[in-house]
C-alpha cells in the first residue's frame, strides 16, 4: 500500500489477510509498488530522485523484516509502464 502526506506518499505493508500490522518500507518517499514474484523483494518508485527501488523483504516471527534498500534503475519515461520479469531481474520491459 502506499499512503502518506498530501505531495509525500511512503510505502508500507501488512498482514495479509488479516490487514493487522503496518510497516514502513519507503524511508524517502515512494508510489507504485509492486511484490517480485516470490514475495521476498518489494519494487517501488523512490520519491526523493524518482528512481525504481528495491526493497528486501523476509519474515522473522510472523512479522515482516525490511532488509536491504536498492536502488536499481532511473525511472523511465517512455515507455509509460514497466513490467518485471518473473525471473526476479531488474529489467524495464515493455508492458503491452
Amino acid at each position: 500500500m502506499s499512503l502518506g502526506n498530501p505531495g509525500r506518499g511512503e510505502v508500507y505493508i501488512s498482514s495479509f489477510p488479516s490487514g493487522a500490522g503496518k510497516w514502513q518500507v519507503s524511508v524517502n518517499g515512494g508510489n507504485s509498488p509492486a511484490w517480485r514474484h516470490d514475495g521476498k523483494e518489494l519494487f517501488y518508485i523512490e520519491g526523493s530522485n524518482d528512481t525504481m527501488t528495491a526493497a528486501e523483504i523476509s519474515e522473522r516471527k510472523e512479522s515482516p523484516v525490511i532488509g536491504k534498500i536498492t536502488l536499481c534503475f532511473a525511472r523511465i519515461e517512455f515507455p509509460p509502464k514497466l513490467a518485471l520479469r518473473r525471473l526476479g531481474r531488474r529489467e524495464p520491459i515493455l508492458d503491452k
